[in-house]
């Protein structure tokens, strides 16, 4: 296989809607339209049925475009869909992301579909490079190329952040964009690749292990082409990369052939790839939001030691549970110096431990107070659950935790767990880079993870 760089793929400096159409209710128009609300390089229409779309002009057929064209969105009908390519192959389209769909996925004609596509791919050389197709598309925070055809109203763009996202359902992958936009979680880069009928995960996942605008890499996989050069990407990884696997039962794995037409493999095997390359493998999608997180908007664990502090004491037993019985996290012991400043701005009624309960009218001022005195080099992480709802609780809480974050440099997790009010404050200090969670379990299961790869990171420094 030709092997391509990827830059004009995220970072065309033009790009041409193959099949943009002006029905408000397709998929074809939302393209477009979401493309031209902040891309600043040139967009062409093509569609033969219009003059112009919106007052933009619309071409008959992308040959008619006489400019250079780095990405060309393919979205027509399945039936002309090879036809289309063709000509884009023809006109010397660097890049087209097929979003069309009705290919291996549906059976037999899709299938001779497909097999149609890979032979034109052969015959071309590879000149013109593939995404899908049967995809959502690509998202590109820094060049402000999005592609997908999800609705502004219905689906919140993220904020631009570290995490680059390499996804074969285009479904979980507007999950996970919306969500994250919702918590103020910040995207780098965004890619949906289908049925991978040329580019695949391990083209994406190999470019972002060496993007400088990549902190962190997200993973959906169902089926996998090679496993060798999976190993030996994720072996080499010099950064954190987060898997979920889809297809791990048999029928799961005979709904992937359904979905992207691919074949899931041995689930157990694949686990033993993560284990031997320190690759964090999420058991499920909610873990692997979960895992991103705290990846993203962490450095690593100097030690397995947490120092939970809370204003309501139930949570603090929940803590306490959840890492004593954790294999790998271990509660921080308070010292002696520690204890005696702690009771000067405690109530004397205040029980010196930890988990550490700063007791129901804790402001944002006694954790500042509290945080301070518990700077020490022998705590890896901080757990900082916050019930939000009590009357001396505000959003001063947000400032407090930036500073003493940046300050020391450890993870701060937080816990909040409530309503509207509560999603509100969590959104805030997760766009301010604090990672939050709605349950203690969630956090303790992050934190593990953090560390587990704190600690096999550290080994592999150790190593070279």
């Amino acid at each position: 296989m030709v092997k391509t760089n990827l830059d004009r793929l995220f970072n065309p400096k033009s790009i041409a809607v193959i099949g943009a159409s002006g029905d408000r209710n397709k998929a074809s128009y939302t393209v477009w339209k979401n493309l031209v609300e902040n891309y600043k390089g040139k967009i062409y229409l093509v569609n033969p049925k219009y003059e112009e779309i919106e007052g933009i002009k619309c071409y008959k057929s992308v040959r008619d475009i006489k400019k250079p064209i780095d990405l060309g969105v393919v979205i027509v009908n399945a039936k002309i869909s090879n036809t289309v390519i063709k000509e884009a192959m023809e006109s010397k389209v660097k890049f087209l992301v097929v979003i069309t769909a009705g290919y291996r996925e549906i059976g037999k004609e899709g299938i001779r579909r497909e097999m149609e596509l890979k032979n034109m791919l052969k015959e071309h050389n590879y000149k013109t490079r593939v995404v899908g197709p049967n995809c959502l598309g690509i998202l590109d925070n820094n060049s402000n190329v999005n592609v997908l055809f999800l609705p502004k109203n219905k689906t919140t763009r993220p904020l631009k952040g570290n995490i680059s996202l390499i996804f074969q359902s285009g479904a979980l992958g507007a999950a996970i964009i919306d969500r994250f936009a919702s918590e103020g979680i910040g995207i780098s880069r965004f890619v949906s690749y289908g049925n991978a009928v040329d580019l695949n995960e391990l083209d994406f996942l190999e470019y972002f292990l060496k993007d400088n605008k990549t902190r962190v890499v997200g993973l959906y996989l169902e089926g996998i082409r090679d496993g060798r050069k999976l190993f030996d990407l994720l072996k080499k990884a010099q950064k954190p990369v987060i898997v979920v696997k889809g297809g791990k039962t048999q029928k799961g794995g005979k709904a992937t052939l359904t979905h992207t037409g691919s074949i899931a493999g041995n689930y157990e095997i694949f686990r033993g790839v993560c284990q031997q390359t320190n690759t964090i493998l999420a058991d499920n999608f909610r873990d692997f939001e979960n895992y991103l997180k705290i990846f993203d908007q962490n450095p690593l664990m100097k030690n397995n030691k947490v120092m939970v502090l809370t204003n309501g004491g139930g949570f603090g037993v929940l803590a306490a549970d959840g890492i004593e019985l954790s294999e790998l996290l271990d509660l921080y012991t308070i010292n002696k110096k520690e204890e005696r400043s702690l009771r000067n701005i405690l109530p004397d009624y205040g029980n010196i431990s930890n988990p550490l309960d700063l007791i129901g009218d804790a402001t944002p001022k006694r954790y500042e107070e509290a945080l301070k005195i518990l700077n020490n080099n022998g705590i890896g992480a901080y757990l900082v659950i916050i019930l939000s709802q009590t009357f001396s609780m505000d959003e001063r809480i947000v400032e407090v935790l930036i500073k003493i974050k940046h300050v020391y440099r450890k993870p701060i997790i937080c816990v909040l767990d409530g309503g509207e009010y509560v999603f509100t404050l969590r959104a805030l200090l997760e766009s301010r880079g604090i990672t939050c969670y709605s349950s203690v379990h969630e956090a303790i299961k992050s934190l593990e993870k953090l560390y587990w790869y704190s600690e096999r990171a550290s080994w592999d420094e150790s190593r070279n």
